[in-house]
């Protein structure tokens, strides 16, 4: 988690504000939530797929923090290419930039007309076609993959060992 809060550790901090601790997710290289879980995600699959000599085809569709996290996670990474599709005029300019500047021969991110659902609709019927998944090793890791939210859900439980101890009341995670 090198690229986590300039690599000083913890690399997602609690951070006191009057009475409160607030557990900050937005500490990665894209400043979203998103960061560690999709890191995790594709390093771990860019290992195995690695190892054993195959490929992945990720697929993802966005409306602002999610293609840059998957980006970001998945940039030069050898065993894993990434598609990234985003409406026009419906991310900020920021997580433009942050999709459309990436230099990395394993990354293709493709501006679309319409909205988010539609860009859903279009990978839903994708994910439905087991044989074009199978051919290309089609995969996600956004909000549909479970393996990058079990991995959020573990800074939660951090959060929550480091609190406790100091606290006999219930602990309470507020997610934007």
């Amino acid at each position: 988690f090198l690229s986590f809060n300039n690599g000083l550790e913890p690399a997602l901090p609690l951070v006191r504000a009057g009475r409160r601790l607030l557990l900050e997710t937005g500490a990665g290289p894209t400043l979203a939530f998103k960061d560690i879980g999709q890191q995790v995600v594709a390093r771990l699959l860019n290992h195995v797929l690695g190892g054993r000599g195959e490929r992945a085809t990720i697929v993802v569709e966005t409306s602002g923090d999610t293609g840059p996290a998957a980006i970001e996670a998945v940039r030069g990474c050898e065993a894993v290419r990434i598609f990234c599709l985003y409406p026009e005029g419906r991310v900020s300019r920021v997580q433009e930039l942050q999709m459309v500047t990436v230099d990395s021969p394993n990354v293709f991110v493709y501006r679309t007309e319409g909205d988010t659902d539609e860009q859903a609709e279009a990978l839903k019927r994708v994910f439905e076609d087991a044989a074009f998944m199978r051919r290309h090793s089609v995969c996600s890791i956004n909000s549909i993959n479970w393996a990058r939210v079990l991995v959020q859900a573990g800074y939660y439980l951090w959060a929550c060992q480091q609190v406790s101890p100091a606290s006999d009341r219930p602990v309470h995670f507020v997610v934007p």
